[in-house]
């Protein structure tokens, strides 16, 4: 039976019977076919936090001079991208994509060329869409091919790879809700009741069971509609022919970006014409549970019930990605691969995505919107378990630096503490997190530069085991991660949310250390103590990450 959980019943919107549907271009679900390019979470900088929009070919050839002079590039910092802004709003002739002549007068690939004469990586942003997100230049959409092609051409290494402005076919729904718990009643009586996991229940497409902690039976069944997949419930047996309630016991996903007002789900009883139902989407938080009443009609004796999404938004754009990934397989030199702001990636685009990106934009504040460091660590917690090598989950850049002032007056003034940005730095990097700074390295400060040059705190990120981080206790103001290490070592960062200093204390076997005489360097301070007691004890500041490294 379910567990005690607070639901929200939903009123149901709409039931209609299913649309025609879209025709959609048929790339098969795919093994692997992504160059092997990030065994560790790649690291770089990116333009856009520090220019927005607002850089020149010479500005670029700085920063990469500066990536070399600083020691960044030799610390692990390989990866240049410009994001947002090189091209102009039209495409060139032939409809072949250029680079804005003004910001560029010797082109893209003089510039890549330059890049690699420093030892570094070129990267570009390239929206999925029509136009870029404020619609001032071209996407690929109905370009894929081509694009890919002008990219290897110019010598791109890496691809971010964003969903703006994406138009979507006739007919197409919004995504789908994770499936908890399937309840069949008559009246109050109920008749037939399944966790959505069951082994009797059966699995098309790309539908999957996750472990899930906020669902009843601890798992959900996700994936719906991606590469139809469907769930099946196929023996449901009632005592006569008629009307019965189907409750839907519901996980709805936080998709990263506010781009749905409503979810969308379709139940198939025996094969008849699919009932649609609609729901609304305002979710804070991933996994956030609701219920919903469903009447259908049934007959007597034995029923199957069918639950997908078979023309969703989300599928749609993964065939997009799709596209764009096996026409960058053509290149004959490794290009990486950066998913961003799609529904829910994590579900589907490790066959060919190094990293993506699964939040809306960071900005430079601790807490107070939605892009805040404290929001997105939120969201984050739950995707950590999808680390694995050559696939790694981003949250955003690294807020550390000066920021360029066009256009933002109090841009060059940070809205953080030096602690806040130590803190983020220390959180991306126990979390496996990609770790690309977006300031202004001409004006790098003695600060911010032995920040973001600490070999401890990148050693724990890119550590060649790729551990995934765990967030072992998350109470209150307090919440402690590790993550083991190749020499049997263990990280631990301690983060204290509050406004006021904290002492915390863990036993080693919770943090699954067993050498009962461990030594602990602290990889800020560089001090290094031996441990008698079986207890781990700290101070961390307000606002701060202490973090460790035990063995």
């Amino acid at each position: 039976m379910m567990k005690t959980t607070t639901l929200l019943a939903l009123t149901l919107l709409l039931i209609t019977p299913l649309l025609p549907g879209c025709s959609t271009t048929n790339i098969p679900s795919t093994p692997s076919i992504k160059p092997r390019l990030a065994a560790t979470p790649p690291m770089g900088w990116n333009s856009w936090e520090a220019f927005r929009r607002e850089f020149t070919e010479d500005s670029i050839k700085e920063q990469a001079d500066a990536m070399v002079s600083t020691g960044l590039r030799d610390a692990g910092y390989t990866y240049l991208v410009i994001d947002g802004g090189w091209k102009p709003g039209t495409r060139g002739p032939n409809n072949l994509l250029i680079e804005d002549p003004a910001k560029f007068p010797h082109g893209m690939k003089a510039l890549a060329d330059y890049v690699h004469s420093k030892g570094l990586k070129f990267g570009l942003h390239q929206p999925a869409g029509i136009h870029d997100c404020p619609k001032l230049s071209p996407g690929s959409q109905g370009f894929e091919e081509a694009d890919a092609a002008l990219f290897i051409k110019w010598g791109v290494d890496f691809i971010k790879y964003d969903r703006c402005d994406y138009v979507h076919a006739k007919d197409t729904t919004s995504g789908a809700p994770d499936i908890d718990r399937i309840v069949l009643r008559q009246g109050t009586t109920e008749l037939f009741s399944t966790e959505a996991e069951a082994v009797q229940n059966h699995l098309t497409g790309l539908a999957r069971v996750e472990p899930r902690d906020t669902c009843s039976g601890g798992h959900c069944v996700t994936a719906i509609g991606y590469d139809n997949g469907a769930l099946t419930i196929p023996d449901i047996s009632v005592p006569a022919d008629g009307k019965y309630s189907l409750d839907l016991y519901l996980s709805f996903p936080y998709f990263g970006m506010e781009r749905y007002n409503t979810v969308t789900l379709f139940v198939t009883a025996n094969g008849s014409s699919p009932h649609r139902i609609q729901l609304p989407y305002d979710m804070a938080q991933r996994y956030t549970l609701h219920k919903t009443t469903l009447e259908l009609t049934l007959k007597k004796g034995s029923n199957s019930i069918t639950l997908n999404n078979p023309h969703s938004q989300e599928d749609e754009i993964r065939h997009s990605y799709l596209k764009m990934a096996h026409a960058l397989e053509k290149s004959d030199h490794p290009i990486m691969f950066s998913v961003c702001t799609v529904p829910r990636p994590w579900l589907w685009c490790q066959p060919i995505a190094h990293l993506f990106r699964c939040e809306t934009d960071v900005n430079d504040h601790w807490t107070g919107n939605n892009g805040a460091i404290l929001p997105i660590l939120d969201r984050h917690i739950p995707l950590l378990t999808y680390t694995s090598p050559e696939f790694w989950p981003d949250p955003d850049m690294l807020e550390v630096g000066h920021k360029d002032p066009v256009g933002r007056p109090n841009a060059s003034n940070p809205s953080m503490t030096h602690n806040e940005y130590q803190a983020q730095f220390s959180l991306w990097a126990i979390m496996n997190a990609p770790l690309f700074i977006s300031m202004d390295l001409r004006h790098l400060d003695d600060s911010t530069k032995s920040l973001l040059l600490n070999k401890d705190v990148i050693a724990i990120n890119q550590d060649p085991l790729a551990s995934p981080c765990r967030c072992i206790r998350s109470a209150g103001d307090i919440q402690i991660f590790a993550k083991s290490l190749a020499d049997g070592s263990t990280a631990v960062a301690f983060l204290n949310r509050s406004p006021k200093p904290a002492t915390v204390q863990i036993p080693f076997s919770e943090l699954g250390i067993q050498s009962p005489h461990p030594t602990s360097k602290d990889l800020w301070t560089g001090q290094t103590i031996p441990l008698s007691s079986p207890l781990l004890q700290t101070s961390v500041p307000t606002h701060a990450v202490v973090l460790l490294r035990i063995k």
